[in-house]
């Protein structure tokens, strides 16, 4: 049998059936993974926050109590030696921060994210930034970058961490002195076919 008889993709128009696509010039298989295939679905989401000088900056968000599971990249940028660090179910003084709305990656969607921020009356669609009283929890990553340190080459299998469901996280940078700081936060969204 030959390989072009025996792979068939299904479309999601059943019962369309079709062949793969092959680029002529290489004849390399043409596809996107699977995080980049939900930002074209409208299920992938971001998030930005800067400062231009601080000492500490943060990202507050709570996840839904649903099956639909944020999978998170976190990535900071400081001009200077930094710790970053993830904090899973933090006590945080509640309401604080600012609440703040993340993107859609596809900007022709309007789909809208399911983070839901630290607000008084806690709004879904949203994160809060540069929430206070943040203390406990479980640091379930912590690093140390910039000067003196390496980091690179990162893949998103290496750095992606799918969030608990219903459960608070803050993202923090900490660095001495004040610098000009960023968190930007990446994820999509995904209710696993089978148990996850």
């Amino acid at each position: 049998m030959s390989l072009w008889k025996a792979i068939v993709g299904k479309t999601e128009v059943a019962p369309l059936y079709r062949s793969p696509r092959i680029d002529s010039s290489t004849n390399s298989f043409q596809f996107v993974d699977y995080a980049h295939h939900e930002i074209h679905e409208g299920d992938a989401f971001m998030h930005s926050h800067r400062s231009a000088s601080a000492t500490s900056i943060n990202v507050y968000l709570k996840t839904p109590d649903t099956d639909e599971h944020l999978h998170m990249i976190v990535i900071a940028n400081v001009a200077g030696q930094y710790t970053l660090e993830v904090l899973e179910a933090p006590t945080v003084t509640s309401p604080s921060g600012t609440s703040s709305t993340p993107y859609n990656r596809n900007r022709n969607s309007a789909t809208t994210p399911t983070s839901i921020d630290n607000a008084a009356s806690s709004a879904a669609g949203k994160v809060s930034v540069d929430v206070t009283g943040i203390s406990g929890g479980t640091t379930i990553f912590i690093g140390e970058f910039g000067t003196g340190s390496k980091s690179g080459g990162e893949v998103r299998s290496d750095a992606e961490i799918i969030l608990k469901k219903n459960t608070a996280y803050v993202f923090r940078t900490t660095t001495a002195p004040a610098a000009s700081s960023s968190i930007i936060l990446s994820w999509y969204q995904h209710t696993a076919e089978i148990g996850d």
